[in-house]
């Protein structure tokens, strides 16, 4: 193992950080394409005496004990030396310092990288990754099976933007009831970015029933999320129904800078798990899994 010296990056200025982004992995530009950071940046670097060599770096979370490492790269000339590992376990201590209670760790297995990240992980001390979600990333003019699918007579897909303000209220007072939609599917957390085109609500009998939303990844990239139907229609068929007629237009070129997508289930849902390996995955560009991995801190 290289010795190395460890230098602290106590609330580090983003810009700072897009400045040295050859020091980062994921590209903190890629990284912060859609999602901004929302808490304080801290991290660890590490130099050989003349030039930083590599660093990781933690988003601290505004309101809880907690961070997530966002990015942590060593730069190709030096590795194979310990330098990840010292970065995570100085980084760690650091946090264990500030009071932490844990950290965790996202991931994906088509990185390069995967098998010295899961190697460090276990030396560190995290738990066993499991999986978050997977992702499949392509075209949608490329499923094969997309105009056989339709909604069903008595529903009508309506423009987001289109949502009438009585109609929001009750959405928002449905957020988290049992007989609403999960948190994690909220619709109005992408207020400020939605893509107009491509995101819709669904209406039956005056009702709004269902939605999906979509939002603009990359240049050329959209993300579809916070896909819910009422559970009085989940198991139908209908959530895929609706996300079609986003992808729909997305495959006939509206917007027509816009030409791929990414379709994301989270690991828990087991029907929309099934659903993404028999209509997605086989003819996605890319298919991939989100892991975590989780450490306490403080112990």
């Amino acid at each position: 193992m290289t010795a190395v010296a460890l230098r602290l990056l106590e609330n580090l200025d983003p810009q700072v950080l897009l400045k040295r982004e050859d020091l980062t992995f994921p590209p903190v530009s890629k990284l912060w394409y859609a999602d901004k950071p929302k808490g304080p940046l801290f991290g660890v670097a590490a130099g050989d005496g003349q030039a930083p060599v590599g660093a990781i770096v933690a988003e601290l979370h505004p309101e809880q004990p907690v961070a997530q490492v966002i990015t942590w790269r060593v730069l190709p000339a030096h590795r194979k030396q310990g330098i990840g590992f010292q970065l995570m376990s100085g980084l760690l201590m650091k946090l264990k310092e500030k009071g932490l209670r844990g950290v965790t760790l996202q991931y994906r297995t088509d990185w390069p990288n995967r098998e010295a990240i899961e190697r460090i992980l276990s030396k560190t001390g995290f738990a066993q990754p499991e999986t978050l979600h997977i992702q499949a990333r392509g075209e949608p003019a490329n499923l094969p099976w997309l105009e056989e699918v339709s909604l069903p007579e008595g529903f009508e897909a309506f423009p987001w933007g289109r949502l009438t303000l009585e109609e929001r209220r009750r959405i928002q007072a449905g957020r988290g009831a049992e007989d609403g939609h999960p948190a994690a599917l909220d619709p109005f957390a992408f207020d400020d970015r939605f893509v107009p085109e491509l995101s819709f609500g669904l209406r039956k009998g005056g009702d709004v029933v269902g939605w999906t939303i979509a939002f603009q990844t990359a240049e050329d990239t959209v993300e579809h999320c916070c896909l819910h139907v009422d559970k009085r229609y989940q198991g139908t068929g209908l959530g895929l129904q609706l996300v079609c007629v986003a992808l729909k237009k997305q495959a006939g070129g509206e917007p027509a800078h816009l030409k791929k997508t990414i379709f994301r289930v989270m690991a828990n849902n087991q029907p929309m798990l099934q659903l993404a390996r028999k209509r997605f995955v086989p003819f996605a560009e890319v298919a991939t899994e989100t892991m975590i991995a989780r450490k306490f801190l403080n112990r």
